[in-house]
Order: C-alpha cells, then sequence, then structure tokens
C-alpha cells in the first residue's frame, strides 16, 4: 500500500498535539502492514466511492482517498468531525 500525504494532510497532522501524532503515526504503520486489522476500522466513507477511513482512537479519523490499486492519498486527518468534509 501506497500512502501519499497531501498538503492539507500534512497541515493538519502538524496541528495535532503530540500524543495523536504517534497514534497516527502508528495507526498508518499499521495500515501499511495489515489493512484488514479490526482496530483500524479501514472502510469506505458512504456517498464518497473512493474516499476511506480508518479509526485512530475513538474521536480521530484520518481521510484517505484511493487513487489507483494500491495508491491512497492521505486527505486530511483529525476528530470525528473530518469526515463530514473530506
Amino acid at each position: 500500500m501506497n500512502l501519499i500525504p497531501t498538503a492539507g494532510y500534512q497541515r493538519d497532522f502538524s496541528r495535532l498535539p503530540r500524543q495523536v501524532q504517534q497514534r497516527v503515526i502508528k495507526a498508518l504503520e499499521l495500515l501499511s502492514t495489515n489493512p484488514r486489522h479490526p482496530s483500524l476500522h479501514f472502510k469506505k466513507i458512504k456517498g464518497r466511492e473512493t474516499f476511506r477511513e480508518i479509526r485512530v482512537t475513538q474521536s480521530y479519523r484520518i481521510v484517505l482517498e484511493q487513487v489507483s490499486g494500491e495508491d491512497f492519498y492521505l486527505r486530511t486527518v483529525g476528530t470525528h468531525d473530518v469526515l463530514k468534509k473530506p
């Protein structure tokens, strides 16, 4: 799986608390090695054909956009509200 961070993702990531940033890094490492791991809850976003989400914590999510096969843009990261505007 190829994860390509966008400028928006990098901006959002830099604004997260350090502890959440560490959890994001761990979630992305897990996603790269085992996308089906149950703790990630990797799934499509309803109504957005190419967009997916993974769970970082109970409150934080990462939004990805599948651009081809195994290539995903990291679109944004933040609280659960990021799912409203991926």
